[in-house]
């Protein structure tokens, strides 16, 4: 496939050294031709031009005046794109460093989105904490496990941080679709998981919540124990305050019990104090500064192995196969020219230039790493990469509909719906009306329609609701698009399954890619796959409720505490 031209630009570190490449190439080029024309209107004046010529010879003896001028232009064009700094293709960076196995066990129930002081939630504080933890241990190898209402694995053990950020990303209470708090759960879950570590380091277990609990005293103990006896280092971090806060819900307001008043969620220390009692472990309070310093430093004393960690890709810097052109031309032109004083003082100044110009250009190439090509790692289906490149891109200033429509897609392929909805509904809220905004309208229907997938029959109703508006909305827009149309039909279908809805349409064919382009079919749904998900959602709530059946595992919150 040929590329665009954005691809092309992509693959230069200084674009704007390019136009300046070739204007210069051509103004090199016009005083070479322009020279040449100058000294033969001044031998028109004395005579024959060829009789002249050769009585009257030339200062270079060597390329006639016009090839030469040809000459030193293309080597001028080749020495400013290497300036430009080309690069393509990836190099893997990696590093040795020493790092444990840890798990993190982290609390998305509902009371996590209460704001204590700041404006800034409990969930927001412990996503930053986790974020600054994994910077400072690049070596380790992490676990994330959630808990509300009950708990389970996100992640298994993995030193890939980057797909770490995409699951803090996405950390939500609405991901588990039970209300509560399950530490015992989590904390046994952990155990396990750490269990079969067969690493050769210690292994540490770090539980981040505001401790507000329903679980028995006795169960908590229980699994605490567990942990002890498996030997894991436990850390405890608290959140939140002890006068406490309400809990703010969708669509404004606060949450309420069961006789109307307002929830007042307050942190519990004394449950995380007794963790780390019983584990001989450490609690970090809430309220410390530097949390994540404070973790690893209780986490120094742990024996830990030596590791070679990814750290990253970097472009690998192609600039020498400019430059080494540049320099061939400019010394076979120095070889062919008049060996005169002044014609060997221009090759010695032009050899200085070059060799000054080397070294410069590979330190200037190497500062200008920028990670690697997002769209290049989508086309190749590295959407966890991708997306993370197009944070990237989004963090260091570009604030463009496409650059925030190419990030909520990505997302949206990387499987992290819920992120993907935040940044799709940013575009599609300032987007005129566009094909970019229908194209956002069409993959925030999508990720809706993934989140409800993902969500039990009764969450699953506000995602169906907001699925079939941003399809209404996107036909509004293109009212013949068949795609939209059948998304729509498959949305309403669902929501009526669910207690609400009516209406429809058809459709069906293949939709047109978003940007960055995807395989086809891979970013929409087309009849055989919308299927496939409505398939797939039913089969999955079976289990679940057979599961929850056979073990007895259903849990309870007490008295309609939720949170």
């Amino acid at each position: 496939m040929t590329p665009s031209i954005p691809e092309v630009l992509a693959l230069f570190a200084r674009v704007w050294m390019l136009p300046v490449a070739l204007g210069g190439a051509m103004l090199v080029a016009w005083i070479g031709w322009r020279t040449d024309a100058r000294r033969r209107s001044r031998l028109a004046k004395l005579g024959e031009i060829p009789v002249l010529e050769r009585l009257v010879p030339r200062r270079n003896a060597g390329l006639p005046p016009r090839v030469r001028a040809v000459v030193l232009g293309t080597a001028a064009l080749c020495l400013g794109i290497a300036i430009a700094g080309p690069r393509w293709g990836e190099r893997a960076e990696r590093r040795r460093d020493i790092g444990v196995d840890m798990a993190l066990v982290l609390d998305v129930s509902a009371s996590m989105l209460a704001q204590d002081d700041g404006g800034v939630s409990r969930l927001e504080r412990m996503k930053g904490d986790v974020r600054r933890l994994l910077v400072t241990m690049p070596a380790a190898r992490v676990a994330l496990l959630v808990v509300a209402g009950r708990s389970y694995i996100l992640t298994p053990l993995t030193a890939d941080h980057d797909a770490l950020e995409l699951f803090l990303d996405g950390l939500d209470p609405g991901m588990v679709s039970q209300g509560g708090t399950a530490l015992a759960s989590g904390v046994s879950q952990a155990t396990q998981l750490l269990g079969v570590s067969q690493d050769g380091g210690d292994r540490a277990l770090v539980v981040m919540s505001d401790g507000e609990t329903w679980d028995d005293e006795g169960e908590i103990a229980t699994a605490a124990q567990a942990a002890r006896d498996a030997r894991l280092a436990v850390v405890t971090v608290g959140y939140g305050s002890a006068i406490g806060a309400t809990i703010p819900v969708s669509g404004g307001g606060v949450k309420r019990d069961m006789d109307g008043q307002p929830v007042i969620t307050k942190a519990n220390a004394q449950t995380l104090e007794g963790i780390a009692r019983i584990t001989d472990g450490v609690f970090v309070d809430g309220v410390a500064a530097d949390r994540p310093g404070r973790i690893r430093a209780a986490l120094r004393r742990l024996r830990q192995t030596e590791r070679v960690y990814n750290a990253g890709a970097s472009p690998i810097q192609r600039y020498a196969v400019f430059l080494w052109p540049a320099f061939v031309l400019l010394l076979l032109d120095a070889m062919l020219a008049e060996r005169s004083r002044r014609a060997r003082q221009h090759v010695q100044l032009a050899a200085l230039m070059l060799v000054a110009l080397m070294p410069g250009t590979a330190v200037s190439a190497q500062s200008a790493r920028s990670g690697p090509d997002a769209m290049d790692l989508y086309r190749q289906r590295k959407f966890a990469e991708s997306a993370q490149a197009f944070r990237r891109r989004v963090q260091d200033g570009d604030r463009s509909l496409r650059g925030l429509y190419n990030l909520g897609t990505a997302l949206l392929e990387a499987d992290s719906a819920a992120a993907a909805t935040d940044v799709l509904d940013r575009v599609v809220t300032i987007a005129p009306d566009t094909d970019l905004r229908f194209r956002a309208l069409f993959n925030l229907g999508l990720a809706n329609l993934r989140r409800a997938r993902g969500a039990s029959a009764t969450e699953a109703a506000p995602f169906y609701s907001a699925a079939v508006a941003a399809y209404k909305r996107a036909l509004r827009t293109r009212t013949d698009d068949p795609d939209a149309k059948w998304n729509l039909e498959l949305a309403l279908r669902e929501q009526q399954k669910n207690g609400g809805g009516g209406g429809g349409g058809g459709g069906g064919q293949q939709p047109p890619p978003p940007n960055p382009p995807p395989s086809k079919g891979q970013q929409q749904l087309d009849k055989q796959r919308a299927e496939a998900v409505l398939n797939s959602a039913a089969r999955d709530e079976r289990e679940v409720q057979t599961r929850r059946q056979r073990d007895g595992q259903r849990r309870e919150a007490s008295a309609g505490r939720d949170w």
